[in-house]
């Protein structure tokens, strides 16, 4: 088998970056594995490089590394959904991997025990035309994390990139007009702050938004907060967090959660959309889930 370890030379270059460039070079030096790294070049190219390697070996089962943050991952992913024959791993060298936080107790930086991993299918959100294997979730939470992206540069720090892009998102009106769909039967119209559909449970840096989802069971879970005034909403932000709001009988007159095949989320306004962190903005998305379409390695324990 080969192995490519696709790394985000940004992310490469933190403490992180470093620590995994060691594990590889110790991996190498043990001449037991074909092993390679392949530094990208701008946005996209990881999508076309694992394009062009599982073309070149069709019939070999490739393990393709996603070295970097959820950015990374999600670009590796959309290659890796498109081949059969490509086996997706993960090593968290970026700022922020909360796809991993759905598999405790794993070391996703012992690169020896991923290659020697367990194979499992994974299932995959289809975002309209793109790929989510995390979390896609719309509104308040979605601008923060657009609004955090831009300030990164100016504060050359993430925590108070996001600090301030909450109070800023605070100062402005709370709600989204949306009608959302779900297996063909209305399931929410009104306004709502925010909205989160997972594959896994994580997203945000730590958010446990959806603690019941499973990544291989075919349904995408759902849950939409209505509109609620900022203090209320301060009050239910640390149980959110902590996954305490989902599919909980004390919250059903805010939250409405439920599994799905497919959803459909329609707003007369344009909406902030963030698919693993990456963001889009669109006035109508269409979510699906697509079951078993990617391999996943989970490491030895």
């Amino acid at each position: 088998m080969k192995c490519y370890f696709i790394l985000n030379p940004a992310a490469g270059n933190g403490e992180k970056g470093k620590i995994f460039l060691e594990a590889y070079n110790k991996l190498k030096a043990l001449n037991k594995y074909d092993i390679n790294i392949y530094e990208t070049i701008g946005v996209g190219d990881s999508t076309r490089f694992v394009a062009e390697i599982c073309t070149k070996y069709p019939n070999e089962d490739i393990y393709i590394f996603a070295c970097g943050g959820d950015g990374t991952m999600n670009e590796v992913v959309t290659g890796v959904a498109n081949y059969p024959n490509a086996i997706l791993g993960i090593v968290p060298t970026g700022s922020c991997n909360d796809f991993l936080k759905s598999f405790p107790g794993y070391d996703f930086m012992d690169l020896e025990k991923q290659i020697n991993g367990e194979i499992i299918p994974c299932d995959l959100l289809k975002v309209d035309e793109f790929y989510s294997l995390n979390v896609t979730n719309i509104g308040f939470d979605a601008r923060v994390n657009y609004d955090q992206i831009k300030l990164r540069a100016k504060y050359h720090n993430v925590k108070k990139a996001y600090n301030n892009a909450i109070i800023r998102n605070l100062l402005k009106p709370l709600g989204d007009k949306v009608k959302i769909t779900i297996d063909n039967e209305e399931f929410f119209d009104g306004k709502s702050l925010l909205m989160a559909f997972g594959n896994a449970s994580y997203y945000g840096g730590g958010y446990n938004c959806t603690p019941k989802s499973s990544i291989n069971d075919g349904l995408v879970d759902c849950i939409v907060i209505k509109k609620v005034s900022i203090l209320t909403f301060a009050s239910l932000i640390g149980k959110y967090k902590k996954g305490l709001i989902y599919d909980n009988p004390k919250y059903k007159r805010i939250a409405f959660c439920k599994k799905a095949t497919r959803v459909t989320i329609e707003s007369p306004k344009i909406l902030t959309i963030c698919i693993d962190g990456e963001t889009i903005h669109r006035n109508k998305v269409t979510i699906e889930i697509l079951k078993h379409k990617i391999k996943f390695l989970l490491p030895q324990k």
